[in-house]
């Protein structure tokens, strides 16, 4: 079984000639499986207008079984005569080629004559362990059976599979991008430009992924261009490739990997993310998990600091006074919690807090701006109350002094 990988673009082309090559291979009870068993990325060089560029591309893996044979003789490989040696371009890779041939001559071994022959045959014995160097003329006769005209349909196969790993010339072929090293790229862009969605004069993917191939060798539009790439990185001391860059985006896919909303928007996200190359019409998606996942670092801090905030309300918070007890208390800070307009005019819920972290609430008609200056706040204990494990004293009939 020998496996190869077909470019992506040749696929579909070329097991339709496969399968018509198999078709007639079955002429001569040559079987073949031909089995696609997933996919891979690499990295190949390529001729563009302003040089040469290593870009990501995508592989169809098969997986390819098949023996020429007849009489116990397997046809192995073709011998190609040169003058510096023989290249060996052998079919069946299980088997080890006797070194004799890697320098043999133009000799047929079962006729015994030397002719200008182009290549030779080489064929293996599975009963005998024999090995022979047969001309193509005489394949048919040494083995009883085995035609050049099989092998040649068995050799055209493993030719075409050859030819599909080639990546098209041009622009015909998709370019892949490593999901973590775009991400680097786009959490330094917004570091020093902000974020820019797609429709932008110059969006965040574009401005990464120009960074990214200009970073890796790639050639960007044109030589002018990409020299302009470098000069806007050195003036803002770009750098993509940091702890705290590598630190984010880890911990961003994490959060994306693990989040559970089901919106359109957060699937394609997770969707993406999940893949370790993406093309380019999925890289706008992929770049806004940068400010997707900032947003989110904001919220979660602003809930830490609230849950921090109640709990140390609730630990410096006491009742204050007996029911009754007229009160006076000296205000560090005040916030209207809840406003309503009733049958009789609007009212507001303030809350106050003293100096050692006392809450005082008070339910009145009055208004009070928010940036008044109060130093304290007087009153009659209504009632104790608690709300989410903070202690609270009611006051009414109150009486507000400014400072």
């Amino acid at each position: 079984m020998s496996q190869y990988l077909i470019h992506e673009s040749n696929f579909e082309r070329l097991s339709k000639k496969l399968r018509t090559i198999e078709n007639k291979c079955n002429k001569y009870n040559i079987g073949f499986k031909f089995n696609v068993i997933g996919e891979e990325i690499k990295e190949v060089e390529i001729d563009s207008p302003e040089g040469k560029e290593t870009v990501s591309v995508k592989y169809i893996v098969v997986d390819v079984e098949g023996t020429v044979k007849h009489n116990d003789w397997t046809f192995v490989a073709v011998v190609d005569h040169k003058e510096a040696g023989n290249v060996i371009r052998q079919y069946v890779t299980d088997l080890e080629v006797p070194e004799r041939y890697y320098t043999t001559d133009k000799v047929c071994e079962h006729c015994n004559t030397r002719r200008n022959r182009k290549d030779t045959y080489l064929v293996y014995n599975e009963v005998t362990g024999e090995w022979k160097q047969v001309g193509k003329s005489c394949l048919e006769e040494f083995t009883n059976g085995l035609s050049a005209e099989a092998v040649a349909q068995y050799i055209s196969y493993f030719d075409r599979l050859i030819e599909g790993e080639a990546v098209p010339s041009g622009s015909g072929y998709e370019r892949y991008y490593p999901v973590d090293e775009i991400l680097l790229y786009a959490r330094e862009c917004v570091r020093h430009f902000g974020y820019w969605k797609t429709d932008a004069e110059r969006s965040t993917k574009e401005r990464a992924t120009d960074y990214y191939r200009a970073c890796t060798g790639g050639i960007v539009v044109s030589k002018s261009y990409t020299a302009r790439l470098f000069e806007e990185m050195r003036e803002v001391n770009f750098n993509a490739d940091t702890e705290e860059n590598t630190r984010f985006v880890e911990s961003a896919l994490e959060w994306i990997a693990s989040t559970t909303d089901n919106n359109s928007y957060m699937h394609n996200l997770r969707t993406i993310c999940s893949e370790g190359y993406g093309k380019y019409k999925d890289l706008g998606i992929l770049v806004s998990l940068i400010s997707t996942y900032i947003r989110q670092v904001e919220r979660d801090a602003e809930v830490a600091e609230r849950k921090q905030k109640a709990a140390d309300e609730a630990s410096a918070s006491s009742h204050v006074g007996n029911i009754g007890d007229k009160v006076k208390v000296e205000v560090s800070s005040f916030e209207c919690v809840y406003s309503q307009d009733t049958m009789y005019g609007p009212c507001f819920l303030y809350k106050f807090v003293d100096m050692i972290g006392n809450v005082f609430m008070w339910s009145t008609s009055k208004w009070l701006a928010d940036d008044a200056q109060i130093s304290s706040l007087s009153g009659t204990v209504k009632n104790h109350d608690e709300f989410k494990g903070v202690k609270q004293t009611f006051l009414t009939r109150c009486k507000v002094v400014c400072a």
